[in-house]
């Protein structure tokens, strides 16, 4: 996920983009596409050229176009080469990113459009759900948030958590509710512009747009 703030082109992204045709580079620049920073390459991997275009778009993803140019003598007249060059460049400017919610379909890998305090939170759960098995298992009985967090004094759990990450965390509240055959976790957003997740120790769901419950997506 590309964080909202993220205005250029990183290091690793430049690295990455690179790598994806290993070869002679012959071009680099960063340039923009449709007001979105870009990174424009052109490389020689020996068969033939390739230009690659990484676009970041801040708060949802990555893209990256290619077209690869074979040896240009296979190109009889040269205009048709051309002609793809020309269609490639065209589709470029008419990119036009999908949002977050559209690509939260119901086939999307939802893991590869969750805010970076997204991707942290739906980790809390995770470990708060499995912490919450194992104590079961060890103790025989589920335990209170803030006896989980320093890990229901089971030595190997002890450093798995920050306790201050959990209890005061200032994206999230994080709350256990238990019984004693089962309990939920809960991680609920306190702004605006993050998603809630809900876990019941078998699947962790997620809503983009405030507290989580069973009806909304599975994450795993």
């Amino acid at each position: 996920m590309i964080p909202l703030n993220q205005t250029q082109i990183t290091d690793e992204e430049r690295w990455a983009t690179k790598q994806t045709d290993r070869g002679r580079v012959l071009s680099e620049r960063e340039t923009t596409v449709k007001g979105y920073p870009a990174l424009d390459v052109m490389i020689d991997t020996g068969s033939g050229r390739v230009r690659l275009v990484a676009i970041v778009v801040p708060g949802v993803r990555r893209y990256r176009f290619r077209f690869k140019a074979v040896d240009l003598t296979q190109f009889q007249p040269r205009d048709q080469y051309d002609e793809y060059a020309s269609t490639f460049e065209q589709m470029l400017q008419s990119f036009a990113p999908l949002g977050r919610s559209e690509l939260q379909g119901p086939n999307a890998r939802l893991s590869a459009v969750l805010l970076n305090e997204e991707q942290d939170a739906e980790a809390m759960v995770s470990g708060l759900a499995f912490y919450e098995d194992f104590c079961k298992e060890e103790k025989g009985k589920y335990f209170p948030l803030e006896e989980v967090v320093r890990g229901c004094d089971i030595p190997s759990l002890a450093d798995g958590f920050d306790p201050q990450h959990i209890l005061n965390n200032p994206d999230y509240t994080y709350k256990l509710t238990l019984t004693d055959s089962s309990f939920e976790v809960t991680a609920t957003p306190k702004r605006s512009g993050i998603g809630g997740f809900f876990g019941d120790g078998k699947h962790i769901y997620f809503n983009p747009k405030g507290p989580a419950t069973r009806s909304d997506r599975v994450v795993e």
